[in-house]
């Protein structure tokens, strides 16, 4: 464990200091390394230079919805784990100023939310015209009645319900900041107030995942989520387990884009995991993941990002991580140095020298009259 330590002390490095400026711009420069997904035929051309960063995120996504035609393409492509669907999606997002003609076409497409119909081919575009949406004052979900898509305005109540309980839980009452909106997004929903669609993801193995609108080159961006239509392909011992957990989970992510679209994976994984339960205490579908995380391999950096593709005792770790973020909570005997972190690496003014994830923690952890070497120690 004392290893572990030094590694991680390690990257904590200096901070830059800079003056701030409000929604700072993104330059392509400071977008962060894509997601470590698969050592497939995409990774190896990636390697070698045959694919730009680029063009190895648009087609990593397309690998999620049209795994055959990748393949078909680059040959032994693994498919990413359906968790993954946030991240490869904000990895794609980040590159799309670095695609032009087909390829910059092919990305949006990806991108674009489902009511785009015919302009979304490629991800989950509605093949028929949404029924009248459902909303409340910060939340809007939209359906359909018919296609594989389809669903009932009961359910979209039901999602809506969901939507608004881990609003008030994580906003209200945790005290994080709220979605960036999305008013000046196009399209935007209708309005200013977060977007949430239902679409058969299900049967991707996919429970649902949030994405940034395009057009966007800051630091925080607006977003949008997709969940499953029903979610009968992820039965749960506790009623509408999955639903809850995964609203609460990926609402998180929308809520860390507003802060810094480009921070760690682990840590927004680690974090969003982490809420799962602080939202819905009766699941704990993230228990799972403690053999995978700290708990199983103590001697695996605790910043790590392993995909599950890997298929080793570790894979999925960054979820696992969740009991890092358990661990503070209850030391400090309070959730808030969790938002804390995020306060701190937080890029809306800053932009590029804002903290990354260990700074931020350490710098959260200094608040409270600790040393992160000592604390993570402990841990």
């Amino acid at each position: 464990m004392a290893a572990t330590v030094v590694t991680i002390v390690t990257l904590l490095g200096a901070t830059a200091t800079a003056a701030p400026a409000t929604h700072a711009t993104l330059p392509q420069e400071n977008v962060p390394t894509v997601a470590p997904v698969a050592h497939d035929a995409l990774y190896d051309r990636l390697q070698s230079g045959a694919l730009s960063e680029a063009r190895y995120a648009l087609e990593r996504v397309r690998s999620l919805f049209h795994l055959s035609e990748v393949r078909d393409e680059y040959g032994a492509v693994s498919r990413p784990a359906p968790t993954d669907a946030t991240l490869l999606m904000r990895d794609l997002a980040l590159r799309l100023d670095s695609l032009s003609g087909d390829d910059r076409a092919a990305a949006e497409d990806l991108l674009a939310r489902p009511t785009q119909g015919s302009n979304d081919p490629d991800g989950m575009g509605y093949a028929t015209n949404e029924a009248a949406p459902r909303c409340s004052a910060n939340v809007c979900v939209h359906y359909v009645t018919s296609t594989t898509d389809r669903t009932t305005a009961a359910y979209a109540d039901k999602v809506l319900a969901v939507m608004d309980e881990v609003w008030v839980t994580e906003v209200d009452s945790f005290r994080w900041r709220e979605p960036q909106s999305d008013s000046q997004a196009r399209p935007n929903g209708g309005d200013g107030r977060f977007d949430v669609y239902l679409a058969n993801v299900g049967a991707q193995d996919i429970y649902g995942y949030c994405t940034v609108d395009v057009g966007q080159n800051t630091y925080t961006r607006s977003t949008y989520c997709v969940l499953d239509n029903d979610f009968v392909e992820f039965p749960s011992p506790v009623e509408d387990g999955a639903l809850r957990v995964t609203a609460a989970h990926e609402f998180n992510h929308a809520i860390q884009y507003a802060y810094d679209v480009t921070d760690d994976y682990w840590l927004m994984e680690a974090t969003s995991t982490w809420i799962e339960d602080e939202v819905y205490d009766d699941v704990n579908d993230n228990y799972q993941y403690l053999v995978t995380g700290p708990l199983g391999s103590p001697e695996v950096p605790a910043d790590s990002f392993i995909d599950f593709s890997s298929f080793g005792r570790d894979s999925g770790y960054q979820y696992g991580t969740f009991v890092w973020m358990r661990y503070l909570s209850e030391m400090f005997h309070s959730r808030d140095i969790v938002r804390r972190i995020w306060e701190e690496v937080d890029a809306r003014t800053a932009g590029a020298s804002s903290l990354y994830s260990l700074q931020g923690i350490a710098a959260a952890l200094e608040e409270q009259g600790t040393g992160f070497s000592s604390s993570f120690a402990d841990f």
